[in-house]
């Protein structure tokens, strides 16, 4: 099983939401069973909750999945914006990956860190001005790492 665990916490947090209706009474036995069945059999077969765009794409899922939690503060008014402004960011980080990618590539400081100042520079120049966002400088940092 993949070591991943933005995607458990998403799992999770399905699971605690239909728990939570349960408890609330807002569904039955019956749908609290059916709900809990159908988030099993979605880990279990590896399914991701993921935009149309990245189903498939198990390289740029778990950027994905990172910028989702960690651009919620920014844009937590538009759930539709949210996702589609991650997914296509999930995506230029890929090809910034490949465009750079080698041997041992994580073994090689410089590599790292000129792929860490890419992205960077993608969020300053791109992300930032094409999706009028200000994502600060820290929290660029925060995902980077």
């Amino acid at each position: 099983m993949r070591k991943d665990p933005v995607l458990y916490e998403k799992f999770s947090d399905l699971i605690q939401d239909i728990i939570d209706q349960f408890r609330e009474e807002r569904i039955s036995g019956k749908e609290y069973y059916e709900g809990i069945s159908s988030i099993r059999q979605d880990f279990m077969s590896g399914k991701r909750i993921v935009p149309e765009s990245l189903k498939g794409n198990d390289e740029a899922c778990p950027f994905y999945d990172i910028l989702q939690e960690e651009l919620l503060t920014e844009i937590s008014d538009d759930d539709n914006k949210l996702s589609f402004v991650s997914s296509e960011t999930a995506l230029a980080i890929q090809k910034l990956l490949y465009d750079i990618w080698k041997v041992d590539f994580w073994r090689d400081i410089d590599c790292v860190n000129t792929f860490r100042n890419e992205v960077e520079d993608h969020f300053l120049d791109t992300v930032n001005r094409q999706y009028d966002l200000d994502i600060s400088v820290e929290k660029i940092s925060k995902i980077v790492e």
